[in-house]
């Protein structure tokens, strides 16, 4: 009862209670979404480089306006940021659904699709999470952040089936619709957050410019969130774009199976996320928290390097389980460690620093896509894998006080 009770502990907390659920409606359009522009642009295409890129492109707009986005965060309600978002993505859905379901639908509109929905991303993102830190005590955070991720990437045990499911007996365009529903009730939830005071204490007569500078003054000298922020970036440079967003192609080349297993596959990421948020949520202190960011993204890598090696279905979906567990708890672990040290007040902004690194994730798609369009899928799993190990290794000899950190 007492683990229980300990894994559950930020629920304690209306808000927070609100954000999660929000969390829910928001995971599930997202992964529908996803399954969607898989499916449609391999079945188009036949082509791993355009997989990845449809996958990867809504993340671009990180690299242009993830800045702003931080700046809004700290300088408007985060409550109507978040819920003014949501409705733009339930708009957005929904135009292409209408594409989709009149038979119009080509290459070009879901890569127009990705790109003008990723334009939310960067400004939503960053009031999110400084939101939800601002719903529990500093001491919760890291609970807080792995039933965040409980949320996010349990989504995926749930709906990517369902968006196979309707995908297979209605269509595709039925399926965005659903997302776009989703989109809708996420938004509504998010006005029903109690107004934050400290809100009103930031002033706004800071220019938007001295505004971001000063998040980068921040950063530059806080070592522990600057070797972070850089070590997070390999997971969409690196990570997603060869293992999850690899899935569509795994499903047709690889273990030739279609639009229901490449569901099943993706829920089998979705449970392993599962189950790292729960196991990294049912632990009250984590003393050594440097050491465990290094180790599970090592450990990481190394499930990487034996998945791509691999033909059996069964065995490789087990190890889908183990690394999606794994990189869940060195995320909101990495996440949480950034939340806590960060003043509420700049949060937004050095919270938007560290998602720039997202932006990076179509160069990720498109340079793991053309490994996997002419050596195939694994080899470019492997490829991550080694790069993954490199890259950690190198930022620990500059970064060293990230090892140190309890």
């Amino acid at each position: 009862m007492a683990l229980f009770l300990q894994t559950l502990s930020s629920f304690q907390y209306r808000d927070y209670r609100i954000v999660w659920i929000a969390g829910l409606f928001m995971s599930g359009a997202y992964w529908i979404q996803q399954i969607v522009i898989g499916w449609l642009v391999f079945d188009m295409t036949q082509s791993a480089i355009f997989t990845g890129l449809a996958l990867g492109l809504d993340s671009l707009p990180y690299l242009f306006l993830g800045p702003l986005g931080g700046i809004v965060a700290d300088r408007w309600d985060r409550r109507y940021v978040i819920a003014i978002s949501g409705i733009y993505m339930a708009l957005v859905t929904l135009g292409l659904a209408i594409v989709v379901t009149y038979g119009a639908v080509q290459t070009w509109h879901i890569l127009t699709y990705a790109l003008i929905i990723g334009i939310s991303y960067p400004v939503m993102d960053p009031g999110w999470l400084s939101l939800m830190a601002n719903s529990v005590p500093k001491k919760n955070i890291v609970n807080a952040l792995a039933l965040n991720a409980l949320v996010g990437n349990g989504t995926r045990l749930a709906f990517p089936p369902i968006g196979g499911l309707i995908i297979a007996i209605y269509g595709a365009g039925p399926a965005l619709i659903f997302g776009a529903g989703l989109y809708g009730v996420c938004s509504a939830a998010f006005l029903a957050i109690t107004p934050s005071k400290a809100r009103d204490q930031i002033g706004r007569r800071v220019s938007l410019l001295k505004q971001f500078f000063e998040g980068i003054q921040y950063v530059k000298h806080q070592p522990v969130i600057l070797g972070l922020i850089l070590m997070t970036v390999l997971m969409p440079l690196v990570y997603l774009p060869s293992v999850n967003r690899m899935m569509p192609v795994y499903a047709s080349d690889v273990f030739e199976i279609g639009p229901t297993g490449l569901g099943m596959l993706m829920a089998a990421i979705g449970f392993g996320c599962t189950v790292g948020a729960v196991a990294l949520a049912s632990i009250k202190v984590i003393s050594q928290r440097g050491k465990t960011v290094v180790v599970t993204i090592m450990f990481s890598s190394a499930v990487m390097l034996v998945f791509s090696l691999i033909d059996d279905l069964m065995l490789a979906t087990t190890l889908l389980v183990l690394v999606s567990a794994i990189s869940t708890i060195y995320w909101s672990l990495s996440e949480a460690i950034i939340l806590e040290v960060t003043p509420d007040d700049i949060r937004g902004r050095v919270v938007s620093l560290s998602g720039i690194g997202s932006g990076l994730f179509p160069l990720g798609s498109l340079t793991f896509g053309s490994i996997a369009e002419h050596l195939g899928p694994q080899s470019a799993t492997f490829t991550a894998g080694l790069v993954t190990a490199g890259c950690v290794l190198l930022l620990l000899t500059t970064f060293r006080k990230i090892w140190s950190f309890h």
